[in-house]
């Protein structure tokens, strides 16, 4: 078994390296070779990234950041989103909602995120290829979900389940958030709701009184 001490050889080894690669000094602090502009948006972000994952600290954040911006050569914004990817893959990593939207701007599910929240609602899905179509919400924050049939999720949910959802894709559509259960994608329920459970292959029984029918047909649209 690896011993603690390994590990943290292990690890340093490995920092070592990489900065090593880069040209750079593995006995300097990979911050003090940051000018101030740079440093200041490693701290913006090690922050933002903090308040979005349970877990770790912001100077393990920004840490991280610091290294891969002054030791491999990566600009702040590809730093930013490597890390975003490299933590969502946790297992603990799980993040806000309303979080999610500050984080795009960039071209479709090109970060993923993992979630628990309530399925507040569940459509008859529009299209052939989705299995499930419903939203979510945890309190900071609502997303619209769409699990695919491809995604070969076996999972089927039903209204007022308590879910975990791990490596979603997410996307931007009508103003706000979206998350995509794919092949990489996890679905574990830790509650269940007795709530209607609508899928491809049944009748929906969902409520479109109320003059909400047609804000619940535009969601259903992709």
């Amino acid at each position: 078994m690896q011993t603690e001490r390994e590990s943290s050889e292990r690890i340093r080894d490995f920092r070592e390296r990489g900065v090593l690669g880069s040209g750079g000094d593995p006995d300097v602090e990979p911050r003090e070779r940051l000018d101030a502009e740079t440093l200041g948006g490693v701290n913006r972000y090690g922050m933002h990234l903090a308040e979005r994952f349970r877990g770790p600290t912001r100077a393990s954040y920004v840490k991280q950041l610091a290294e891969k911006v002054a030791c491999q050569n990566i600009g702040l914004t590809a730093a930013v989103l490597k890390t975003n990817e490299e933590v969502a893959k946790g297992t603990d990593a799980i993040q806000p909602i309303g979080t999610i939207a500050e984080w795009m701007g960039h071209p479709k599910y090109s970060i993923q995120a993992n979630v628990e929240a309530e399925v507040t609602t569940l459509y008859q899905p529009a299209a052939v290829n989705q299995q499930q179509v419903g939203v979510l919400e945890d309190g900071s924050g609502t997303a619209k979900l769409t699990i695919w049939k491809r995604s070969k999720v076996r999972t089927v949910l039903r209204e007022g389940d308590r879910v975990r959802l791990l490596n979603c894709e997410v996307g931007w559509y009508g103003g706000q958030p979206t998350l995509a259960c794919t092949s990489e994608s996890e679905v574990s329920v830790l509650e269940r709701g007795d709530g209607p459970s609508p899928r491809n292959g049944t009748v929906t029984h969902a409520d479109f009184s109320n003059g909400r029918t047609g804000q619940r047909l535009d969601m259903l649209r992709d």
